[in-house]
């Protein structure tokens, strides 16, 4: 691992980037220089000068070092010393932000102000991206990049590479697609060099994040530890959930665990039309599923009557939010399992409001490679990642906090059945 002392004063992203500089130096990384906490601009002015505009600041903090995936801010399009000065502002105002302090909170963090900032030339890169390699399906190589700033003018591509085939994997949840065999090679060759400096992480998996055409590093952290099973799944009847997209091991006779169940974005828009509308949608309310369901119609009966698109969107983050405390507050200190047919491109941090997840059981996670499914994945003992786990019975006709389900993983695949 890097030392103590180097995490501390350059912050975890500005650490290893100094690192991989210093010993991959054919890894191509944009210009950069590391503003320490508490250090003057000017120390920094003369190479901010020189860089090619716009440049990006980005934080660097200690905690950034393999936590932390997207909590503190960075600030693009910075031509000037003065919109650099407010960048600066910006990213160590984030350090003690309310989202911060309640992450640090729910994960066990003591958090405090001290944050470097990494000024960087902003990559001419056509793609952002993110590659990772499964902690517990060490041949599988995750790799999915994006072009377009916007929320809805991304456009993801992405590649399942086994070490075994030397090329793109058969597998069922993670379809590559839009990435040539040549490109995932070239990608994968960049990755395999990352790996082999251990003091990064040694025994972790590497989440590296990327731009390409041309490839350029941005960020490397450590994952989660790599560790393998090799018991077999056993047999199991009908109305039980099977994926092969896994991340975590149980026991060989599972987990058992009360379920809180959730509903993604698009999801949600969807059944609230249909109970606005005064149809019955595909998944049932039962128990405390009920005032989600009351909730839902109100919202879509406001859609029906014009309601303004931006505030029914605010609203819906707003239900889920207070669905998912209130079903916490009913399971008190208890661990759970979250399922939800999705938590990407959502209005709030879904993480933060599953304090007490155990497992996961997520649908339309094909792109999961983003911060915000990271940390969910990150924070979860378990995973399991179904693309079409909003048609699945079982998550259909699952009640919030009433039921409970075995979850039983191999690291490889997993099954998830109601006890």
């Amino acid at each position: 691992m890097l030392t103590a002392s180097e995490i501390t004063q350059y912050g975890g992203k500005g650490a290893i980037l100094n690192y991989v500089r210093d010993k991959l130096p054919d890894i191509p990384i944009p210009n950069y220089v590391i503003k320490e906490y508490g250090a003057g601009l000017s120390g920094v002015l003369h190479r901010f000068h020189r860089m090619k505009k716009p440049v990006i600041v980005r934080s660097s903090s200690p905690y950034e070092y393999s936590d932390f995936e997207g909590i503190f801010d960075s600030v693009p399009d910075v031509y000037d010393k003065c919109s650099l000065e407010d960048a600066i502002r910006q990213v160590e105002k984030s350090a003690t932000s309310e989202r911060a302090v309640e992450y640090a909170r729910q994960n066990g963090f003591h958090i405090d102000e001290q944050i470097n900032v990494v000024i960087q030339e902003q990559s001419p890169s056509g793609y952002c991206g993110a590659m990772m390699r499964h902690p517990n399906n060490p041949d599988l190589i995750f790799i999915s990049y994006f072009e377009g700033r916007g929320e809805y003018s991304r456009q993801h591509k992405r590649y399942l590479f086994d070490e075994k085939v030397q090329g793109e994997s058969e597998n069922h949840e993670i379809i590559s697609r839009g990435i040539s065999d040549e490109d995932a090679k070239f990608l994968v060759d960049r990755y395999r060099q990352l790996e082999s400096l251990k003091e990064i992480a040694d025994g972790q998996s590497l989440f590296v994040e990327f731009g390409y055409d041309p490839f350029e590093l941005y960020q490397v952290r450590p994952f989660k530890r790599i560790e393998t099973a090799d018991f077999q799944l056993p047999s199991v009847g009908a109305n039980v959930l099977h994926a092969d997209i896994v991340f975590g091991i149980t026991p060989p006779q599972g987990i058992v665990l009360p379920v809180i169940r959730g509903l993604g974005k698009w999801e949600v828009l969807q059944v609230a039309s249909k109970l606005g509308g005064f149809e019955e949608p595909e998944i049932t309310f039962e128990g405390v599923d009920d005032d989600l369901k009351m909730n839902l119609t109100n919202l879509g009966m406001s859609s029906i009557l014009g309601g303004n698109a931006d505030i029914i969107l605010y609203g819906s983050a707003n239900v889920m939010k207070i669905h998912y405390s209130s079903s916490s507050e009913m399971l008190g200190r208890e661990r759970y399992c979250f399922m939800t047919s999705s938590a990407h491109q959502e209005e709030y941090d879904v993480d933060l409001s599953v304090p007490n997840m155990r497992a996961l059981v997520i649908g339309r996670a094909d792109n999961f490679l983003v911060h915000g499914l990271m940390r969910l994945i990150k924070k979860a003992d378990v995973s399991i990642l179904k693309s079409n786990l909003w048609y699945q019975k079982m998550y259909q006709t699952t009640e919030s906090v009433r039921d409970r389900v075995r979850i039983i993983s191999n690291g490889k695949e997993a099954v998830v059945i109601r006890e």
